[in-house]
């Protein structure tokens, strides 16, 4: 289970994979939610020019950047976990949820 207090990534179990290549944290200058569930998604842009992209559906947090939507982005994190739906609905995800658990990785605006 995700400690309340302690990032994804950092758990004594590997949840979480992250990308050694791409310089962390990644800076968000700003972000929307594009939509609530099934899955939860966001796009913004990083202080980087860089497009950031997050999906979460079924447990899985993917977080990719690109130079914009004709590129393949480039994953920054993949991750299991719970979201903040029930049990048999884990594709839901609040943004306060999101910051929490991808610290470090990511400083959200």
């Amino acid at each position: 289970m995700t400690s309340m207090h302690q990032p994804i990534w950092m758990e004594p179990f590997l949840r979480a994979i992250v990308n050694p290549d791409v310089t962390l944290p990644v800076r968000v200058q700003s972000v929307t939610q594009t939509s609530f569930g099934h899955p939860s998604q966001w796009e913004g842009w990083t202080a980087t020019d860089k497009l950031i992209l997050v999906r979460f559906r079924h447990g899985q947090l993917w977080i990719g950047l690109t130079p914009d939507f004709m590129t393949t982005p480039v994953t920054v994190l993949q991750a299991h976990t719970h979201g903040d739906g029930d049990q048999d609905d884990d594709s839901y995800l609040a943004f306060e949820t999101l910051r929490r658990i991808t610290a470090g990785v990511v400083e959200w605006p």
